[in-house]
């Protein structure tokens, strides 16, 4: 495994972009993103969208609170009616909120990659072995569902022992 990721490349530039002028990043702004194109294979892409989604029926809860949504409606305020529904579905082993459905997987220390539906195990494996990145012990997979245009990943902090990476797969 590599002790660190591979430096930034072209790849990367090409698909990397300020919001909201679409400006390149460049490697000296770039906090720290690599890009895989093509880590979901187009022949398995209808498969793993069917998993991510039979999870999501099974075990989705709402990550939207009163406040979030009034918060992200203020900040589209601007779009008038064209703003899309803010909407945020979530799967995840990790407890976050009381009278959330967790994944038979786990979380952190309890996590079992034994009890991942085969195509996100086959994924995780994947972004587990990819070349030229840094890994760390296996300890989460969350499903984050978005849907009207309304795709929003904001920055934030994971508890500190799930370490310093995270892998990020958009589907759609």
């Amino acid at each position: 495994l590599a002790a660190a990721h591979r430096p930034f490349d072209d790849a990367d530039r090409h698909h990397l972009r300020r919001a909201p002028d679409g400006a390149p990043v460049d490697a000296s702004s770039n906090p720290g993103l690599r890009v895989l194109p093509g880590f979901v294979r187009p022949d398995e892409a209808a498969e793993v969208e069917a998993c991510a989604r039979d999870a999501l029926d099974r075990f989705g809860a709402t990550h939207v609170s009163r406040a979030h949504r009034k918060f992200f409606e203020d900040q589209m305020a601007h779009l008038g009616p064209d703003a899309p529904e803010v909407n945020m579905l979530r799967v995840t082993g990790r407890f976050e909120a009381a009278g959330q459905p967790l994944a038979p997987w786990g979380y952190g220390d309890a996590f079992d990659a034994a009890r991942l539906p085969e195509p996100l195990a086959r994924l995780a494996r994947r972004a587990q072995t990819a070349d030229g990145l840094a890994h760390g012990a296996l300890r989460d997979v969350t499903i984050n569902y978005r849907k009207d245009g309304f795709f929003r990943l904001d920055g934030h902090v994971d508890p500190l022992a799930d370490g310093p990476n995270v892998c990020i797969v958009g589907l759609l």
